[in-house]
């Protein structure tokens, strides 16, 4: 059986005869792109309102009040408050207009919030990743899972301690932010006999 053979019966055949049109399948295409762009929107559309009920359970876990977690910005600045992380660094995040390095350092401050934040919540760094990685598993088992919110477990020490902030102007060492040492005795009261 030769070339020219096998030419002839490819051209006799007949899914080569069928008439298929190039417009019939262009319709199909489109139909399954549409498909799956409607597909796509429903699932982000599900995701989304998830993650809002979410963040609803976990702010009334922080003993806040759960409608907060749904306007955006003031959410944002109740979960830095809560963390003692300064307010003003959620313009932090507008590195990130910045190609490659803004996005690298929003990132990284993305990071430091997740893991002190999972801190707060008892859990551990490896909880903190997964978190980061896929929010929506992260978020709904802080949610609606066990742990319970205590401020008291967050170390905010270490190498992002320029960050800390809070409201009764002490840094995580227990010294003020004006540099005086709080906890060292004054001078006055040793001598007059009084103790702290």
């Amino acid at each position: 059986m030769g070339l020219s053979t096998i030419l002839n019966l490819f051209a006799s055949s007949r899914y080569y005869t069928t008439g298929y049109s190039s417009t019939r399948g262009l319709g199909d295409a489109l139909a399954i792109s549409f498909g799956i762009l409607i597909f796509g929107a429903l699932v982000g559309l599900a995701i989304a309102v998830f993650m809002l009920i979410a963040s609803w359970k976990i702010f009334v876990k922080m003993k806040e009040r759960g409608w907060e977690a749904l306007i955006t910005g003031h959410n944002t600045y109740v979960v830095f408050d809560k963390i003692n992380i300064h307010p003003l660094w959620i313009f932090g995040f507008t590195v990130a207009a910045i190609p490659f390095i803004g996005w690298i350092a929003a990132f990284v401050l993305y990071v430091v919030i997740m893991l002190r934040f999972c801190q707060g919540f008892g859990k551990s760094t490896g909880f903190a990743v997964l978190s980061i990685i896929l929010p929506p598993v992260g978020i709904g088992i802080l949610a609606f899972g066990s742990a319970d919110w205590d401020a008291s477990r967050i170390n905010d020490g270490g190498t992002f301690a320029f960050l800390n902030y809070r409201k009764d102007g002490k840094t995580a060492g227990g010294a003020s932010a004006k540099g005086d040492n709080t906890s060292a005795p004054k001078e006055d009261a040793w001598v007059s006999g009084e103790e702290k």
